[in-house]
């Protein structure tokens, strides 16, 4: 049955296309790679987009990493515990021209490059606190590692210091800790933190707020903050929604968890393409697709461009956009659960 539902759903793709186009451009889809005898689930952390252009990501369960291409779908670095294994993996990001993946409780493993796949090169720790430390996202800037995560820095009764982004050298030693909030004890610490960067501008966001934190990597310092323009089809988040709730029934965090990732206008990617901070959430509005690319100018952070579009963002590289197919599989019934579409923008003169 599921079957005859994607062939009778990749005949609408075909008659309509699977997104809407914006003015002042064309977004233009330029390539398919179809692997769909793979069963390709959720991504943990960000995919990377490696030097050949391929999809780099962490597959939730005992898959792995795979690395997709146009011809293959590669897996490598197993569920486990030995040095060429991940176990427990929160993040990972380029690190020269090599890849890094982070542990629970952060242990960075360097995977290089050999034939058509990566293979463990080393390892070393990044030096946390007295709590323990999820980090949801990194990048390796100025010979320094930014990462993205709830830090608690001091737990009371009532209310718990922590740091949402920390520095650290590239031997893993703490430098700094940055956007040092309050929060009501009790918070669940599920939300997903982005970073990205242009030049030495490093860029932070919380999945639940479309706002920019700047911060330069070389001072080291946030240098603004700006709340960006938000789209009539954006669905805030309730304000209490992070608060700890305690269920009676079974599967009462996974049914509120599932409820998180496809009722709301959450951030589920952001990178930096074409002179723009790329953003995509999903969204709800009469006539709208499953989800929106929104292009925000990298130098004065207003709304350029809007992109409906049903396919779930990946990442970008040199002016190539990847995404999966008809949303996000394991969130999306309808997802392909491993074909990868292409696209390119271009301006109009």
């Amino acid at each position: 049955m599921k079957k005859i539902f994607l062939v009778m759903l990749l005949i609408g793709i075909l008659a309509t296309g699977t997104f809407t186009q914006t003015v002042g451009g064309d977004f233009k889809l330029i390539d398919t790679w179809n692997h769909d005898d793979k069963e390709i689930l959720t991504c943990v952390g960000d995919p990377i987009i490696n030097d050949e252009g391929n999809v780099v990501a962490r597959i939730c369960g005992k898959v792995g990493s795979v690395i997709i291409s146009k011809k293959e779908v590669v897996s490598f670095a197993p569920f486990g515990q030995g040095p060429s294994d991940l176990y427990l993996m929160m993040a990972q990001c380029r690190y020269q021209n090599d890849i890094a993946f982070l542990e629970y409780p952060n242990k960075m493993k360097i995977f290089t490059r050999k034939d058509n796949t990566y293979v463990w090169k080393s390892q070393m720790w990044l030096k946390q606190g007295y709590y323990p430390y999820i980090v949801r996202d990194m990048i390796f800037i100025d010979d320094k590692w930014f990462t993205g995560g709830y830090k608690i820095l001091k737990e009371g009764s009532k209310v718990q210091n922590a740091a949402l982004v920390n520095i650290f050298d590239e031997q893993g030693k703490l430098i700094k800790e940055l956007l040092k909030k309050e929060f009501p004890t009790g918070i669940r610490h599920e939300e997903d933190y982005y970073l990205t960067h242009y030049n030495n501008r490093v860029f932070f966001m919380v999945e639940y707020e479309l706002k920019v934190h700047e911060i330069s990597a070389t001072r080291m310092e946030v240098t603004q903050e700006i709340p960006l323009t938000i789209p009539p089809f954006y669905k805030k988040m309730p304000a209490d929604f992070y608060n700890f709730v305690f269920y009676k029934e079974e599967k009462g965090l996974s049914l509120d968890y599932e409820r998180w990732k496809t009722s709301y206008s959450y951030i589920m990617r952001v990178a930096v393409e074409d002179g723009c901070l790329v953003i995509q959430i999903r969204t709800f509005g009469e006539n709208q697709k499953r989800f929106a690319l929104l292009f925000y100018d990298i130098n004065n952070f207003s709304l350029k461009r809007t992109i409906s579009i049903d396919d779930y963002f990946l990442g970008t590289r040199n002016g190539i956009y990847y995404f999966y197919r008809n949303g996000n599989p394991g969130f999306d019934e309808d997802a392909d659960e491993c074909v990868v579409n292409l696209y390119s923008f271009k301006e109009k003169k």
